[in-house]
């Protein structure tokens, strides 16, 4: 889905600003829905679960080629000369975990990494 987005200009904003009622949607989430259900904790609604994915999809793609713009203006590397920015500071564009690092050089990684944290949880459940 996050390259099929890429693939258009504003895709990300396309997707989110859509609502496609479509066989062809309803037989997507259909089988993502029964994909996930082999794998979903008891507690947890499959269906739920595929709704979080396409929306964490979709802000990230809104996100990502939002950066993707500012980088091909030139006005990606400006915003980087901001003192608030440098190295050292915070948030610092250095930091892997801070907003900026994330729509850096290692998209993929981070895209991953999102994924990993919506299918396998990162909330202890006693703090919840």
């Amino acid at each position: 889905m996050r390259t099929a987005m890429l693939s258009f200009r504003d895709g990300g904003r396309i997707v989110a600003g859509s609502y496609s009622p479509f066989a062809a949607t309803a037989a997507l989430g259909a089988a993502v829905r029964t994909m996930l259900s082999a794998l979903t904790l008891a507690g947890f609604d499959p269906g739920d679960i595929a709704y979080a994915l396409r929306n964490y999809t979709v802000g990230f793609v809104l996100e990502e080629q939002a950066y993707l713009a500012l980088v091909a203006t030139g006005e990606w590397e400006e915003l980087l000369r901001d003192p608030l920015l440098a190295a050292g500071s915070e948030p610092s564009v250095g930091n892997g975990s801070d907003a900026i690092a994330i729509l850096g050089d290692s998209r993929d990684q981070r895209f991953h990494a999102g994924l990993e944290a919506i299918l396998t949880g990162t909330v202890r459940r006693d703090r919840a």
